[in-house]
């Protein structure tokens, strides 16, 4: 009897132990393993840990949450199942999965060890399990090394020279300047990479690169050697490289030309020609066979170069003599509005000196009218008193913007004796090219008397007028008047003759 009490309160306190979860929490395991849970890095690098998680549990699966307990403020974590980034897997009953955790240690992190763990736990029942990692950041000692292969170089006065300077960089990621401080007045220095001429570089630890330090020497330099130094730095890191330059005497005799030009932008009014003035100067010591060219001309231009009106393309020029050069440029009559670019070259007949200059045309719009006489291009004609004439004058916008409110005006001997009317009366606009016809009505009354007469007729706009032109008008009489005069004539003849024989027998 004893014996059943005793397996009777056995089954209720197993009963009750795993209704609460306490049978589970002893059968129920999740194992976390890591071969690698401790590594050595340096600040700024990325850690990975490979671990598995693995289930073993009367649960046909469980939901693994991980989390990461105890890592210093500002790293940063995250775990990784193949290619996804994951916070959570699904495990079943005694399978596993590996996993990568990724740490970021900060650039700024101090050296030493750096304990944390990897929890990995399910809701119900509740339980974790823990994995212990450990990250020891070693100090990092930055440092450069500069290497040139050949470090000392000879070139002529007036030349370049250049030096492959390699750069071994070790430490965090970093930018790097260059200088040379004790480079001699007049001299430059520009530093490429490649083709590409550059200003700083960007390197990461073990990063090698190989940089072109470019000198150019001035024509009056020093002959002699030269010491100069490279100095490659950034903020917290910096070397230094010597270098030697031996100059000497240039093979090539002191040559140069100088160009300039009296007023390099210009504006005019289209349709008319520009003049530019440019004066070449020889500062070198030996007399120069100089070729003047166009390497850039817009469209729609003529051009020339005239030295004392002649037209030259190139001219011999004495050392240190100077010689003015108009450039004239013409333009089509349909030439555009707008900006208009010359670019002249100066060069020496070996080519080995070379000059180039930009010359600027701005052409602005203008006005201007012309007028024509289709019926007598002589500029004459003849009327008969009483009597009235038409011809037409044809008025043509020569200009290159519009003209508004277009007539004639004609000016008479006599505004009571002559007499004018012009149709029409006005063209309201007239566009470049265009032409308008106006016709003229010229009376001349009976009274005005025979003789050659000047007209003055000239085309008017708000904008612009056109030259005047005088036409001769031969005023004729009636036949009628001339039969009358014949008899006046005639008569007065008479009596002369009668008068002379009466008082000539006296």
């Amino acid at each position: 009897m004893r014996f059943w009490f005793l397996v009777l309160l056995g089954l209720t306190v197993f009963s009750f132990l795993f209704v609460s979860g306490v049978v589970y929490s002893v059968a129920m395991d999740l194992r976390l393993w890591c071969g690698t849970p401790s590594k050595v890095c340096f600040a700024g690098s990325v850690l990975s840990y490979d671990f598995s998680v693995n289930y073993v549990g009367p649960l046909p699966f469980v939901d693994v949450f991980l989390m990461v307990g105890g890592v210093p403020s500002g790293w940063g974590c995250r775990f990784v199942y193949g290619s996804y980034e994951v916070d959570a897997v699904r495990l079943m009953n005694k399978t596993s999965v590996n996993l990568v955790l990724m740490v970021n240690v900060p650039g700024d992190t101090a050296p030493g060890s750096y304990d944390f763990h990897v929890v990995a736990c399910y809701d119900y029942p509740p339980y974790k399990s823990y994995l212990n990692l450990r990250a020891t950041v070693k100090p990092i000692v930055s440092g450069l090394v500069l290497s040139c292969l050949t470090p000392a170089k000879v070139v002529e006065a007036g030349g370049t020279v250049s030096f492959d300077v390699k750069i071994k960089y070790y430490g965090v990621r970093d930018e790097f300047m260059f200088s040379v401080p004790n480079l001699p007045n007049d001299w430059s220095v520009s530093f490429y990479y490649g083709v590409d001429e550059i200003l700083l570089v960007s390197l990461n630890n073990g990063d090698e690169v190989t940089i072109r330090v470019k000198l150019s020497i001035p024509m009056d330099a020093r002959v002699g050697d030269y010491n100069l130094t490279l100095n490659v730095y950034s903020k917290s890191v910096s070397e230094s490289l010597s270098l030697m330059v031996r100059v000497k005497p240039s093979s090539i005799v002191n040559r140069g030309l100088k160009v300039s030009v009296d007023y390099p932008i210009v504006d005019v009014e289209a349709g008319r020609t520009v003049y530019f003035t440019l004066t070449i100067r020889n500062i070198g010591l030996m007399d120069e066979v100089v070729y003047l060219n166009l390497t850039d001309k817009p469209s729609g231009w003529s051009t020339t170069f005239r030295v004392a009106g002649k037209v030259v393309r190139g001219l011999l020029l004495p050392a240190g003599g100077s010689v003015n050069v108009a450039f004239e440029a013409t333009p089509s009559p349909y030439i555009n509005i707008g900006e208009h670019r010359f670019k002249v070259q100066v060069y020496s007949e070996d080519k080995v000196i070379l000059k180039d200059l930009t010359l600027i045309v701005n052409v602005i719009g203008s006005y201007s009218l012309s007028i024509t006489f289709p019926e007598f291009p002589a500029l004459y004609f003849t009327i008969t008193s009483g009597e009235s004439k038409s011809f037409t004058v044809t008025v043509t916008n020569t200009g290159f913007l519009n003209v508004t409110n277009v007539y004639v005006s004609v000016d008479v001997p006599s505004a009571i004796d002559w007499r004018v009317d012009v149709e029409p009366s006005k063209v309201l606009i007239l566009k470049p090219n265009d032409k308008a016809n106006f016709k003229v009505n010229i009376y001349v009354s009976t009274i005005v008397s025979a003789g050659d007469y000047f007209i003055t007729v000239k085309a008017v706009s708000d904008q612009v007028s056109s030259t005047a032109r005088d036409v001769r008008v031969s005023v004729t009489k009636p036949t009628e008047w001339g039969y009358i005069g014949f008899g006046i004539v005639l008569v007065a003849f008479v009596v002369v003759v009668i008068v002379f024989r009466r008082f000539g027998r006296r």
